[in-house]
């Protein structure tokens, strides 16, 4: 009993070990792809719409009384998971969560390449031998791993991602660029039409990287978690669910074509469905519930006002869209015999025949599908396998050649040092100036500390962090969107009052007239545009050179 004992005690310590070196590995990565990416404050972008749920029901300020955060959640899952961090660890926590999914994408981005490249057709001696050498890297970290990271690839993915680039066309072309800019997204990590699966903040989308994870499981013929990761990324994030579809599909049919058995396949698609039902079916009855004409008018209002460069083709197919499609076809040539090319010309296929339907129909059905989403995985992935690729063949080439080796490998070492400074070097600046760059940041620190509950707020629709930065309610804003037929409509709405008081500059009687019947306490307008102090209607609250808050 006492050997049976320590038995089972060495294997839960081995099997602790290797699944703590795993975490610590990837959070390692991630934090250093997040310092060369660098990473940036929170509820700065588009994380409004995402956070604010879940923040309101931890009672963070008031954002309980905010309209939006009061209605159906499109992204259940992510409430609960941004509700549950926040209320166990703090908001700071979320820094840890992009670092962890930065160092995934990196592992990934670094892995299926070179699996990709040489699976051949691998026999499954090979791949089991492969699954051995990869489980003994997870047991000996820190020091079994780099037999896994290609060094020189490591570098040269850190150096495309990094500042490098920016601030060489900030000096030579003389123009301010700033990050996510088009420069810096302009082939190597976003899609079509500016999507992605990995940002400088965490958010629903972020989770993509599961399409990833489940190319990697699935070349290591792990088809369980396969179905998991594809599940995991459509749960999380709806708008995925047609990528989710494409890739299932792909992965069925390349188990087919090797042979796998009829059972085997469908056992895997079957999991997969029942993992990804629940999350699909919710988010189809939140979106099409409610009487047609209402359906109908809100998706028009998404797709030509709210977001036309994720839904006409117009918007997203330029020259950055051309360049990426470049990229893919260059990494399809270069693993066109392997099971991740078939898997890759086979999501790419399909989605392109559903988009060539968008574009001779117009019809919405295909619009809200999006199916070019697919690219925002293609994309980073065709990158990887080409940086790979290049290495690979840069190595074989001067092999013999000792100095040359030595001295990529010290050019390499030194622009990796050179990618840190920069990006910790602006990550510094970026959070030391936080919330204290401009006026507007001024008032908003004004008002999360004389914040009351009830006052709702009147801003301007394109300051989307106003809301969660001072915790308090607004009237509304342009990032704020809802998802129920009925709410899409009063956004659109309020939209409209909003732009025409900002356009006009409504004073006094005419702006509680054009509010009336809203609970609204709060306006804030231009200094430059508004000379007075204070009126019947009107009273100052805070003033500074750009901005003033009245109190209605």
């Amino acid at each position: 009993m006492k050997i049976r004992g320590l038995a089972a005690f060495s294997f839960y310590k081995s099997f602790l070990c290797r699944w703590l070196g795993a975490f610590f590995l990837i959070l390692g990565l991630g934090s250093v792809f997040g310092l060369v990416y660098s990473v940036d404050p929170l509820f700065e972008h588009d994380q409004l719409t995402k956070f604010l749920p879940g923040l309101a029901k931890a009672n963070i300020g008031f954002l309980s009384d905010d309209w939006i955060s009061n209605l159906k959640l499109l992204y259940p899952l992510f409430t609960g998971l941004v509700f549950w961090f926040t209320k166990l660890f703090g908001t700071s926590s979320f820094y840890v969560v992009i670092l962890f999914f930065m160092g995934l994408y990196f592992f990934f981005l670094l892995e299926i390449p070179r699996i990709g490249l040489t699976d051949l057709v691998s026999s499954s001696q090979e791949i089991l031998k492969r699954d051995k050498i990869i489980r003994n890297g997870f047991k000996q970290w820190p020091w079994g791993w780099y037999k896994l990271i290609q060094n020189k690839g490591c570098v040269t993915c850190l150096a495309l991602n990094s500042m490098i680039l920016l601030i060489l066309h900030s000096y030579y072309v003389r123009q301010d660029v700033s990050w996510g800019s088009p420069l810096h997204s302009f082939t190597w990590v976003r899609g079509m039409a500016n999507q992605y699966i990995i940002n400088s903040h965490f958010i629903p989308s972020s989770f993509g990287i599961l399409f990833l994870a489940a190319i990697f499981f699935f070349l290591r013929r792990n088809y369980i978690g396969t179905s998991f990761c594809i599940a995991g990324a459509v749960s999380f994030h709806p708008a995925m669910m047609f990528v989710g579809v494409v890739f299932s599909l792909a992965f069925i049919v390349r188990q087919f074509t090797e042979g796998a058995s009829l059972k085997s396949v469908a056992l895997f698609a079957g999991g997969t469905l029942l993992l990804s039902l629940p999350a699909g079916a919710y988010s189809i009855w939140l979106v099409t519930s409610g009487p047609s004409e209402l359906l109908n008018q809100s998706m028009e209002i998404y797709r030509q006002i709210r977001s036309p460069g994720t839904q006409l083709i117009s918007e997203w197919m330029n020259t950055q869209g051309t360049v990426r499609l470049g990229l893919f076809f260059v990494a399809i040539i270069l693993v066109r015999r392997t099971s991740l090319g078939f898997i890759m010309i086979m999501v790419f296929g399909v989605s392109f025949i559903f988009t060539l339907f968008h574009l001779v129909f117009d019809d919405m059905f295909f619009s809200m599908m999006t199916p070019w989403r697919v690219m925002a995985v293609l994309t980073p992935l065709s990158t990887g396998i080409i940086v790979f690729w290049c290495v690979r063949y840069f190595e074989q080439k001067f092999r013999e050649n000792n100095f040359v080796l030595i001295l990529s490998s010290a050019f390499l070492l030194l622009m990796t040092f050179f990618c840190l400074w920069m990006g910790v070097t602006r990550t510094f600046q970026h959070f030391s100036s936080k919330l204290n760059s401009d006026d507007f940041d001024r008032l908003t620190v004004y008002v999360r500390e004389h914040k009351v509950k009830g006052d709702v707020y009147i801003i301007p629709p394109n300051k989307r962090y106003f809301r969660l930065h001072a915790q308090v309610p607004v009237f509304v804003d342009f990032k704020g969107f809802p998802t129920e037929s009925w709410a899409v409509i009063e956004w659109n709405k309020r939209i409209h009052m909003v732009k025409r008081l900002y356009k006009n500059g409504i004073m006094d009687k005419e702006l509680i007239h054009l509010f009336k019947g809203y609970p609204v306490t709060h306006v804030v307008l231009e200094t430059k545009e508004n000379g007075m102090e204070s009126s019947d209607l009107l009273n100052l609250v805070y003033k500074n050179s750009t901005y003033a808050l009245y109190r209605l």
